[in-house]
Parts: structure tokens; sequence; C-alpha cells
């Protein structure tokens, strides 16, 4: 009986006679004629979209979806085949938090927080732990990015043990440079 329930389910599931059974559409994302992206539908919801903006028939990245709404997305933004940059959504579809993986070694070391699109913390790794070791905050509450206070881990413990407010000599330093803060620009 048992095996019979697992082969009605799969024959249901591989059939596509279901009710919840996924479509995929080739879409045009910004009306130029070139169908960049591969759209899967569940239910009449876009479940997850991959992407091929510069039209060499790789993924350039993938884009998911939950109740229809975007959630997360993993890109590759330097176009070696690999992800380096994963992107979280509120519900209304803003981003929250960037992570991007900027020396190429699989392991996250840079990454951003925004409030309503705008920055107002990102944090950095700079011995390749996983973990980072340098804390930039911006204060976003007036409208202007206002650098208000820098964190640093020295000995790599998980401690943010040198914490300083920035004057102006220092800010310019502090300011990230990374391709996710470019890109939400």
């Amino acid at each position: 009986m048992k095996r019979y329930l697992i082969a009605a389910f799969f024959g249901v599931l591989f059939t596509g006679t279901a009710a919840w059974a996924l479509e995929s559409r080739k879409v045009d994302m910004d009306g130029d004629g070139f169908r960049e992206a591969d759209v899967l539908y569940e239910g009449g919801r876009v479940v997850r979209a991959v992407v091929d903006n510069d039209r060499d028939g790789r993924a350039d990245g993938t884009i998911f979806y939950k109740a229809g709404r975007r959630d997360h997305a993993e890109l590759d933004t330097n176009r070696d085949g690999k992800i380096d940059s994963w992107i979280s959504y509120y519900f209304t579809g803003v981003p929250w938090r960037v992570i991007e993986d900027l020396n190429r070694d699989g392991v996250p070391d840079y990454w951003s927080y925004l409030k309503n699109g705008v920055l107002y913390r990102w944090e950095q790794d700079r011995n390749r732990d996983g973990m980072p070791d340098i804390r930039t905050t911006y204060d976003v509450a007036t409208g202007k990015k206002t650098l208000v206070e820098q964190s640093l881990d020295d000995d790599f413990d998980g401690i943010f043990e040198n914490m300083s407010n920035l004057t102006a000599a220092n800010r310019e330093a502090a300011v990230p440079h990374s391709l996710a803060e470019a890109l939400l620009r």
C-alpha cells in the first residue's frame, strides 16, 4: 500500500496533472526583444526566475519568490559561473540585506544592511573566517547618510572591542567600496 501511494504521488508530480504543477515561461523583462528570464510558475504564482542579462546563455542570477513576492536572490555579478552575491528582500520587494563574496573564495566577506533601500550598516570580514570584523553604522533618520560609528574586532574573536565615533577626518576611510553599494545607489 505504501509503495502504491508513493508511486501515485510521483506519477501525479511528474505528469503535471496536479493543480500545483510547475509551468515555465521565457520572459523579456526589459522590453528589448531578448527573453532574458526563464520564469517558473506554480499555481499561477511566480516561484523562481532565472535571469541571463548578458545574453551569454548562462544564468547570471536566480530570484526566488514566496507567495508570489520576491524573497531572496543569488547572483553571479562577476560572470565567472559562481554565485557571489545574495540579496534578501522585505515582503515589499525592497532589499534589506546584501551579502557578497568579493575575494571569490566562496565565503561571504561583505554584508550590507538597508532600511527602505538606504544603507544603514555594512560589515566586512578581513581575515577570511566568514565572520565580520569591521562594522560601520550610519544614521539615516534625517534622510542623509551620516556616518555614526565604526566597530572593529582586531583580535578576530567575534567580539567588537574597538568602537569609535567617527569624525569628518576619518569618515572617507570608512566608506565601503562594495559592488552592492554601487548597485543600490
